[in-house]
């Protein structure tokens, strides 16, 4: 018994220290139960490139008339220098001023920016976030339209290649399959109004897409979230709305952006973003005011400013 009962004690005392030694540390995946996966990188390229080939979709028209206008100086040079003069002294001083004007339409031009400029509908929105497209000013405006749509055309290749990367992650993060079915009837949509060159209902096609990718960020682990890029789309399409005189439901549009800011204002004034919940909401009934104005131009001017709070709320979310 005496030698039974100090065996006893010795395995009394090493359950106790083994019960009270640290437990091993547990892997990641218990940490995080529900094991979201983050956001892929592809879902944010496409995202990105949907709003360059807004961009540049926006541009065309601008273009279009950049050309004409460069077509027309040309034919009025080209008569200047088809006429001949019967003096010789006159056609020394004709060959000089042509000389001189040649110079001066080399430095001025066409003025390719300011053209597009004019003639854009969401430019300006765009240029808000920081889009600026794909298209190089330099190159412009092309030999011939052809050439920019088929430019435009392999921007529409890339997206249905990044799409074939993103499906297969949409369905790891349990994105449900009527979402992931009607992006593909949109690219297809969009596909085939590019194909056929026509710029606003590609416009309306992008911008739907970009509305899906917002969507889709609900299913993964993402420190922004989704009402903010989905605000975005909806500020956009009231600008698209506006340009095609649908002013009711361009109101609507931007109704429901206000409506997703509402759902996450807690959450900004909890990040002592007061301030901008403030902006945002003077900036919307400013947007409200001009619609119901039917005023387009100004419309153009108020939007981005709604883009540009809604951007601040970005920023409060990734410092965070």
């Amino acid at each position: 018994m005496k030698r039974i009962f100090p065996s006893i004690l010795f395995l009394m005392i090493s359950l106790l220290l083994f019960s009270c030694s640290p437990s091993p540390e547990r892997p990641e995946e218990e940490h995080n139960p529900n094991n979201t996966p983050e956001t892929p990188q592809v879902l944010e390229e496409m995202e990105e490139e949907l709003l360059n080939l807004m961009h540049d979709l926006d541009s065309i028209e601008g273009i279009q008339v950049a050309m004409l206008e460069e077509e027309n100086e040309k034919m009025e040079e080209d008569m200047e220098e088809s006429y001949v003069l019967k003096s010789e002294e006159d056609e020394v001083v004709l060959a000089e001023e042509h000389d001189e004007g040649e110079e001066e339409t080399k430095e001025n031009g066409v003025d390719v920016q300011r053209l597009i400029h004019e003639h854009q509908l969401i430019g300006i929105l765009l240029g808000a976030e920081d889009i600026e497209g794909n298209l190089d000013l330099d190159e412009l405006p092309p030999a011939d339209m052809e050439a920019l749509w088929f430019e435009l055309n392999n921007l529409i290749d890339e997206l249905h290649r990044k799409w074939n990367v993103l499906e297969p992650e949409l369905q790891k993060a349990k994105v449900d399959r009527s979402d992931i079915e009607e992006f593909e009837e949109q690219l297809d949509r969009l596909s085939l109004t590019v194909l056929d060159q026509e710029i606003m209902e590609s416009l309306f096609h992008s911008n739907q897409l970009t509305f899906l990718l917002a969507k889709y960020r609900g299913n993964f682990d993402d420190d922004l979230p989704n009402e903010i890029p989905k605000m975005k789309f909806y500020i956009r399409e009231s600008v698209l709305l506006a340009a095609n005189d649908n002013f009711v439901e361009a109101v609507d549009a931007v109704e429901s952006a206000q409506e997703l800011e509402e759902q996450i204002r807690h959450i900004l004034i909890k990040e002592d973003a007061e301030d901008v919940v403030q902006k945002f909401q003077l900036s919307i009934d400013d947007l409200i005011h001009e619609l119901n104005n039917e005023d387009f131009y100004l419309t153009q001017i108020k939007a981005p400013i709604v883009i540009k709070n809604i951007m601040l709320m970005d920023e409060t979310f990734s410092a965070h």
